[in-house]
């Protein structure tokens, strides 16, 4: 852990960081390492229907 303090890390998720708790079996086990990734973080929460799968894809000729 030393080696990386300081440095960013990037975690994510398609679950609200308030929603990774209900899908973690051991609630109480979850909590700390969950805490411990949110206390000191910048959360960016992206919301939208849009496939970029969709919109990026090569349209074919006619």
């Amino acid at each position: 852990m030393e080696a990386r303090t300081g440095q960013a890390t990037a975690i994510v998720s398609q679950l609200g960081a308030t929603d990774w708790g209900k899908v973690m079996l051991n609630k109480v086990t979850a909590e700390s390492p969950i805490n411990r990734i949110l206390h000191p973080s910048t959360t960016v929460v992206l919301n939208g229907e849009e496939n970029l799968r969709q919109t990026h894809q090569p349209r074919e000729d006619p």
